[in-house]
């Protein structure tokens, strides 16, 4: 703690506290920059401060009295901290992105593995002969898979119901007019609900899918069709991957679906303690097999939203 000298109206001196600590929950580069700025700068060939008391009457200088204070130090622990480690597991594109903004927001020094645990390979479905309204579009991977059917000239609607911004963005790049839910499933089965849509629906989805996003508009009166025209499948741990997860130190695993979380658990266990970010409740229910050490939860399932729980388990210590 550092307590620098104040004047007081009679020319006396007295300490005005002002800690010093470091915040946790600073990105990685601040961090560090505290550490830098907080060692004494040299002053009068002891990195002192100089007190002063001065006459009242006269301004006048009256005692001058170099102070040495205690080397400055951070709150908390000293030992020098280690860069975080990142391990991505979603497909190549997007753990690209996301590695980017972590990146951006923990430190470039920040090491992170990309190990995509699913690969999709799109499927070329006989789709109904009918004019449909508008698509439903539930990943970024359904967008993928609706451009390039739309590139092998079937025709499909130009109005495509997408379940967040991210896929609404692919939709659009690939041709389409997106309505986005912002958010997730329940969301977009309101926002198809009260736009009341004209003609069929088209959901075109993967073999591994949440909810009953058809079976539920039906019910609600809106004529939906499905078709399947992706599958994920699984990859096993790349070697780098399976070295970081063989070590002691804790691992942040920022997961954005359940079958992520499933996988993950079926090539474990590991001896790494794994601090999970989880895109959902629906997510963190399926990490809970991973027995993570920590786990924060998402407030919104976004990748904004992503980056502040991960930033959680940072404030926390990003330690078990």
């Amino acid at each position: 703690m550092i307590q620098p000298f104040r004047v007081g109206s009679r020319g006396n001196l007295w300490y005005d506290t002002a800690k010093c600590g470091m915040k946790r929950h600073l990105p990685l580069d601040f961090r560090r920059q505290y550490l830098r700025q907080s060692r004494p700068m040299p002053h009068h060939g002891g990195g002192g401060v100089v007190a002063a008391r001065l006459d009242p009457k006269e301004g006048q200088c009256l005692a001058h009295h170099p102070r040495r204070l205690p080397k400055a130090r951070p709150a908390g622990n000293t030992k020098p901290m280690a860069p975080q480690s990142f391990l991505l597991t979603r497909p190549a594109a997007q753990s690209a992105r996301f590695a980017a903004a972590l990146s951006a927001r923990f430190g470039a020094d920040s090491r992170i593995v990309i190990a995509p645990l699913m690969a999709p390979v799109f499927l070329h479905p006989a789709l109904p002969d009918i004019p449909f309204g508008a698509l439903i579009l539930t990943s970024e991977t359904g967008a993928e898979a609706a451009r390039r059917l739309s590139a092998e000239g079937i025709p499909l609607p130009i109005h495509a119901y997408c379940v967040g911004d991210r896929t609404a963005a692919c939709a659009a790049a690939a041709g389409f007019m997106p309505f986005s839910a912002k958010g997730d499933a329940n969301g977009l089965l309101t926002l198809i609900r009260q736009s009341a849509p004209q003609g069929p629906l088209l959901y075109l989805r993967g073999t591994d899918s949440r909810g009953d996003v058809a079976k539920t508009l039906i019910l609600a009166g809106i004529e939906t069709c499905q078709a399947i025209v992706y599958t994920q499948i699984a990859q096993p741990l790349t070697p780098a991957a399976a070295a970081l997860l063989a070590r002691t130190d804790p691992v942040i695993v920022p997961l954005f679906s359940p079958r992520s979380a499933r996988l993950l658990a079926a090539l474990g266990p590991f001896k790494a303690p794994l601090c999970v970010g989880a895109l959902s409740p629906a997510v963190a229910s399926a990490a809970a097999i991973l027995s993570p050490a920590t786990m924060v939860t998402a407030a919104h399932p976004d990748a904004a939203n992503m980056l502040d729980a991960l930033d959680t388990l940072l404030a926390a210590g990003g330690n078990p």
